[in-house]
């Protein structure tokens, strides 16, 4: 394991971490939070997608980019997170790890605040859900 990079991680305010050939994942604070991560023996749903995509990674020995809209946290918000996660190689090429970034999917929420903020859209959000044949309008604010 590359202690640099763990050291990187560790006093990085982003939500990373890496994992080893075990997979023992080694995550800083944010990551930590964002997941979840308890002594609990009952993994969190976002642990549990995070270890299957870990997996997946190493596995396919190739990057994984992925939109994650779950519940994070300890008060299980549910929030949409843009996941990357970069195999670990090495000399001999075998993948020995992952590296993981994590950040906040802001496109997402800009939606959800117009949403929530304006009473068109609302209309315009709840006929087209229930694909109801009215004339809905689409507003544009600046």
């Amino acid at each position: 394991m590359n202690k640099s990079l763990m050291l990187t991680c560790l006093h990085s305010t982003d939500p990373c971490g890496l994992t080893d050939a075990a997979p023992t994942i080694y995550a800083n604070p944010p990551l930590c939070e964002l997941l979840g991560k308890t002594d609990s023996a009952v993994p969190s749903h976002a642990m549990t997608v995070f270890q299957a995509q870990e997996k997946q990674t190493r596995t396919q020995k190739s990057l994984l980019s992925v939109l994650n809209i779950l519940p994070y946290g300890l008060e299980q918000i549910i929030q949409p997170y843009l996941f990357d996660f970069f195999p670990l190689f090495d000399e001999d090429g075998n993948c020995n790890g992952v590296f993981c970034y994590a950040r906040p999917f802001p496109f997402f929420l800009c939606w959800n605040v117009l949403i929530k903020n304006h009473r068109a859209l609302q209309q315009y959000s709840s006929r087209t859900k229930h694909s109801q044949k009215k004339n809905g309008r689409l507003f544009f604010f600046y």
